[in-house]
């Protein structure tokens, strides 16, 4: 039956999605209804303090950090709750553009899920995903990979809109951490190395 072979397909499509989430919360539940530490309420006390600047801490610059700081303290205020399935459905998008990665630069997709679930529960990254104050740590590598995956698919495509958005998500993890300020100058390298790949190949 060719409906029948359409949902198995559509089943099958979902079940590593559905393995990831499960094994993602049976690593990180206990983090969800968790209230927060003191490094998070003095980050919120800095939404304060810095109010006339938009929020911009001038001991180190991470605008975006801070933005999305003050819109989740006005919208939820001191409700946890909010905060960490923010914190968990940002962890998942990033773990499907490393997945798609994974698939690009390792042959075995078997490979490229076991990969992907060993990060995924890799123990360090239990403060990433239970702590606020954490965020910058997850939206750098979040923007960052996006503007990777973007350049690697402007290389395939020749379309400059893929080039752009490359370089959009390239200044926005810029402007979450610091470490991604890199990112830019990385991307610019891929390009003007391109010619020479494709004369190598």
């Amino acid at each position: 039956n060719p409906r029948e072979c359409l949902l198995f397909e559509s089943l099958k499509k979902l079940a590593f999605p559905c393995l990831v989430v499960s094994v993602v919360f049976l690593f990180y539940w206990r983090t969800i209804g968790a209230y927060f530490n003191d490094n998070d309420l003095n980050e919120f006390k800095n939404v304060f303090t810095y109010a006339d600047r938009w929020y911009i801490n001038p001991t180190y610059w991470r605008p975006m950090w801070h933005v999305v700081n003050h819109l989740a303290i006005v919208s939820f205020g001191l409700n946890p709750l909010p905060y960490h399935l923010i914190i968990l459905t940002l962890y998942f998008v990033f773990l499907g553009l490393l997945y798609n990665l994974y698939t690009r630069i390792l042959e075995d997709r078997t490979v490229a899920k076991i990969a992907l679930i060993l990060f995924a529960t890799f123990y360090l990254h239990a403060e990433v995903v239970s702590r606020f104050v954490c965020l910058a740590e997850l939206l750098w590598p979040l923007f960052g990979l996006s503007s990777v995956l973007l350049f690697l698919y402007f290389r395939k495509t020749e379309r400059l809109s893929y080039y752009f958005l490359s370089i959009f998500f390239a200044l926005m993890g810029s402007l979450s951490k610091e470490t991604a300020v890199s990112l830019p100058m990385l991307i610019l390298s891929l390009d003007m190395a391109r010619p020479c790949m494709i004369a190598a190949t």
